[in-house]
């Protein structure tokens, strides 16, 4: 028999004896017996579809894959139906093809293919089940396995199914098949369906990774993990409340009614455009970075609030028709703005009739400090380059060049000792003093060691070593 297309199906069995050759794209859907009997050959680029019930091929049937060709123990190229089983003879593999599996509707094991022996690229197989392997480009995908012989079923079923190993699984839907059916916890890294429009059942991210791409109406997305935006939209009427990192990399609307779209730290790659359609669509909590010159904020005349915008020189903020944007950091070209009101009339990065609003006394006090003294650089550089870096400026009280005024070693009856100035207003996480013998190697002295005097909130003095060559520094971590 040649099968070209269509669908097999009815409620009577095939019984007939002979080859069958498989030359489209054909579903087995025999309510009752079997769909194909005798040996069975995949050509070129062929496939098999089990649409709805399991035991779909003969028993005793073997069945031989070209390197182009495909068995689906489920329905669709889609993981919104569940996965069907089945036995059959030998089966005959050439490099290349594919077995999905599938997941059931349950979280346990996909669809089990049992034969009684395999056999790739003309080499027998030992009889022991294959499941996909870590990088998703073997011969099984999905989660279910090939069990050969009889063979033990593999250690499971897997608690994480890797559903980005294959384009193929790379949609599906999520009501169904990430989630459990009652705590709603993610199972996978999973990409939201393609079929319809998005998903809708809330979902608790448990360390993984959900990528949206359509527009979806959800409960609330909580928990730990990473959301990364491929285009569509953000909606419902519950805000999101995870945490964790959000990618864009494709342009998306925020539409939550009520709470936050997007959580955690967000990063605009690619030309990505964020365009609000609600106000409040960003955690008050979030630091926003456009990376590339085409990327764009578009609040399209609404409000919102974050903690902090990074933009690359080029990209916009699209105010709209008074959309306002208040911040408590503003960076842009690498340089932290100053406090202050920005709008199309004073700043390149502004369109529209609104405005971005940065008040940076929510802001750390050594950003507030280098957004004047340092032009925004980070602690570690050396703004004026006088060879004293901004964070030990900001330390010590400066407000100006250094260069040439390094702490002399004072010497007093035989002791010899070096002070550094601090101002007592310097908020800073940790201040220590380092020594090395040879510049290279620096040895941290904490500030309760003996040889160190911290008690005067305007200086720290330290004690030099007697008899002993010695270079000291002072290290500040604002």
């Amino acid at each position: 028999m040649i099968v070209t297309g269509g669908t097999i199906g009815g409620s009577t069995g095939n019984t007939y004896t002979g080859p069958t050759t498989v030359s489209g794209y054909v579903g087995l859907a025999k309510s009752a017996g079997n769909a194909l009997c005798g040996d069975i050959t995949l050509a070129a680029g062929a496939t098999l579809l089990w649409t709805g019930y399991s035991n779909q091929i003969a028993d005793t049937s073997n069945v031989t894959l070209s390197s182009t060709s495909i068995l689906f123990l489920h329905p669709s190229e889609s993981m919104k139906y569940p996965a069907y089983s089945d036995t059959i003879g030998k089966l005959y593999v050439t490099s290349g093809a594919k077995v999905y599996t599938g997941l059931n509707a349950t979280i346990g094991w996909g669809g089990v293919l049992s034969v009684s022996e395999l056999w790739i690229d003309g080499v027998k197989q030992p009889d022991v089940s294959v499941v996909e392997n870590a990088t998703g480009t073997g011969l099984v995908r999905g989660n279910g396995y090939i069990q050969v012989n009889g063979s033990a079923a593999p250690a499971g079923p897997p608690a994480t199914f890797k559903l980005d190993g294959d384009p193929i699984y790379k949609d599906f839907y999520i009501s169904r098949s990430v989630c459990s059916p009652t705590t709603g916890i993610m199972i996978a890294n999973c990409i939201d369906s393609q079929y319809g429009s998005g998903f809708t059942v809330p979902v608790n991210l448990n360390g993984f990774q959900l990528t949206l791409k359509h527009n979806s109406s959800n409960g609330a997305i909580s928990g730990n993990g990473v959301v990364v935006i491929a285009g569509g939209g953000i909606g419902g009427s519950t805000g999101n409340t995870y945490t964790g990192t959000t990618t864009v990399n494709a342009s998306a609307s925020l539409n939550k009614t009520v709470g936050n779209a997007l959580c955690g730290d967000i990063t605009l790659n690619n030309s990505s455009t964020l365009t609000w359609n609600y106000a409040n669509q960003i955690s008050d909590t979030s630091n926003v970075t456009l990376t590339t010159s085409t990327a764009s904020l578009n609040l399209n005349g609404k409000a919102d609030s974050f903690a902090g915008l990074t933009l690359a020189t080029g990209a916009l903020v699209n105010t709209g028709t008074g959309g306002v944007l208040t911040l408590n950091s503003l960076t842009v070209d690498g340089v932290v703005q100053p406090a202050g009101t920005y709008t199309s009339s004073n700043s390149a990065f502004v369109t529209g009739s609104g405005s971005v609003q940065v008040a940076l006394s929510a802001a750390s006090p050594y950003v507030i400090w280098a957004s004047t003294h340092a032009g925004g650089q980070s602690a570690s550089e050396d703004y004026d380059h006088d060879g004293v870096s901004n964070g030990l400026k900001y330390y010590m009280g400066a407000a100006g060049t250094l260069a040439g005024i390094s702490p002399p070693v004072v010497t007093t009856a035989g002791v010899r000792t070096v002070t550094w100035p601090r101002d007592p207003s310097a908020t800073v996480a940790s201040v220590k003093v380092q020594v090395s013998s040879d510049l290279a190697i620096w040895n941290d002295v904490p500030l309760t060691d003996p040889s160190i005097n911290a008690t005067d909130p305007t200086k720290i003095v330290y004690t030099l070593p007697a008899g002993t060559k010695e270079f000291c520094r002072l290290v500040v971590t604002p």
